[in-house]
C-alpha cells in the first residue's frame, strides 16, 4: 500500500512537471511569436525600440531573473560608433546611450571575437575590467554577439543564468540579427526610392528647361517674321500660347 502511494506520488509529480514544461513551451512560443511580429512590423529605424521591447518581454515571460537587458549597436564607420539601448527588468524603461569613440571597450572586443561571453561572477573573475559594475549591484553578465552588435543581459546574482537561459539568449540574439537585416533592407529601399525620386525630379527639370528653350525659339522665329506693325499681333499670340504651355495662367 505504501509503495502504491509512493508510485502515485511520483506519477503525480511527473504529471505536474510535464504540465509546467508544456506551459513553459507555450509561453516560449508566444514570446518568440511576439519577437517575430516585431521584426516584420518594422518599417524604419524608429521601430527598433518595439523590437527591443519584445525581446525584453520574451525574457520576462520566460521567468528569467535579470537586472538589465540591452542591445549594443556597434558600427565603427558610423557617428556615433556605438549606441546602447538598455532596459530594466522592473518597469521596462528604456535608456539610450551614445558613444562617439569605440576605443577598446569590452563590448567591441566581444563583438569582434563573435563568441558568446558569460562572466558568471565578476567578483571572482574580471576578464574585461568590469569590476566597477559590482558597485551597481551587477555580479554576472552575458553578451551574445549578433550581426550589428551584442545582446547583453545582467543579473544582481552570481552564476545567475543556466544553460537553457543561454540557449534562449542565443535565439533572441539571432532574432535581433534578423531584425537588423530587415531594417538594413528597408533603409536600402528608402535610399533607392530617394535616388529614384531625385532622378525623376532631375529629368523633369531637364525636360522643363528644354521646353522653355523651344518656346523661346518659337517666339524668336515669330519675331523674325515681322514685316509690318500689325505682325506684332502674331508675336503676342505666340507668346501667350507658349506661356500657357509652360505655366498655368489666364492671359
Amino acid at each position: 500500500m505504501e509503495e502504491s502511494k509512493q508510485n502515485l506520488h511520483t506519477l503525480q509529480a511527473r504529471i505536474e512537471e510535464l504540465e509546467r514544461a508544456v506551459e513553459r513551451s507555450g509561453a516560449q512560443r508566444q514570446a518568440f511569436a511576439e519577437v517575430r511580429d516585431a521584426i516584420w512590423q518594422m518599417r524604419s529605424s524608429d521601430d527598433l525600440r518595439q523590437l527591443i521591447q519584445a525581446v525584453w518581454h520574451a525574457l520576462t515571460m520566460q521567468g528569467v531573473s535579470f537586472r538589465f537587458c540591452g542591445v549594443n549597436i556597434i558600427d565603427p564607420d558610423a557617428q556615433p560608433a556605438m549606441v546602447i539601448y538598455n532596459m530594466t527588468n522592473s518597469a521596462g524603461e528604456m535608456h539610450v546611450y551614445k558613444y562617439a569613440q569605440l576605443d577598446d571597450r569590452p563590448l567591441v572586443r566581444i563583438w569582434r571575437e563573435q563568441q558568446i561571453t558569460y562572466r558568471s561572477n565578476l567578483q571572482k573573475e574580471d576578464i574585461y575590467g568590469e569590476a566597477g559594475m559590482i558597485e551597481q549591484g551587477i555580479h554576472s553578465i552575458v553578451d551574445i554577439p549578433f550581426s550589428h552588435g551584442t545582446f547583453a543581459i545582467s543579473s544582481t546574482e552570481a552564476n545567475a543564468f543556466s544553460s537553457s537561459d543561454l540557449e534562449l539568449f542565443q535565439y533572441l540574439a539571432g532574432s535581433l540579427s534578423g531584425g537588423f537585416q530587415r531594417l538594413q533592407d528597408l533603409l536600402y529601399l528608402e535610399e533607392r526610392n530617394r535616388d529614384l525620386e531625385r532622378e525623376v525630379a532631375e529629368r523633369r527639370q531637364a525636360e522643363a528647361a528644354v521646353n522653355v528653350s523651344l518656346a523661346l525659339q518659337r517666339v524668336r522665329n515669330e519675331s523674325l517674321r515681322i514685316e509690318h506693325p500689325e505682325d506684332w499681333h502674331s508675336v503676342v499670340v505666340t507668346c501667350q500660347r507658349e506661356i500657357k504651355g509652360l505655366i498655368n495662367c489666364d492671359g
